[in-house]
């Protein structure tokens, strides 16, 4: 079983997109953790990753909490379709920068061309759709 890596890392190429997200607003009052685990998040429901080589340091894991660890062994599940994949814990945590890489720019072009405040009423609404598709109770 591999440890998890102690930080997380970002595409270098990335860390200009996500500066000028925060800058832009669309990042407002959010830490580096939660821009990661959004851009990730936009990743998936996009069905889209890619990998990437020159990588830079963007928090420190410890900082993802519980929540966070749960939603990134979750992606690895999801990617590998097995819950075996949890016994390489780096490997899962790579998949989710992979998702996070190809997140951010699909967040990036998206915000270039609407509004802030329409890309998360929509984003909002794409929520609300995959919890009511859970069929959770309520």
């Amino acid at each position: 079983m591999s440890k998890p890596p102690e930080k997380i890392y970002i595409a270098k190429t990335d860390k200009e997109k996500y500066e000028k997200l925060e800058k832009e607003g669309f990042f407002e009052d959010r830490n580096h953790k939660d821009q990661f685990l959004v851009a990730m998040g936009f990743g998936v429901k996009n069905k889209v990753h890619r990998s990437f080589k020159e990588r830079h340091e963007f928090f420190w894991r410890k900082d993802l909490g519980i929540e966070g660890e749960t939603l990134i062994s979750a992606v690895g599940i999801y990617f590998a379709y097995d819950v075996d994949i949890l016994t390489d814990m780096s490997k899962v945590y790579g998949i989710a920068e992979e998702y996070a890489h190809a997140g951010i720019d699909l967040l990036y072009n998206k915000m270039e061309s609407q509004q802030v405040g329409t890309f998360w009423k929509q984003f909002e609404k794409d929520i609300h759709e995959i919890y009511r598709s859970l069929n959770l109770p309520k």
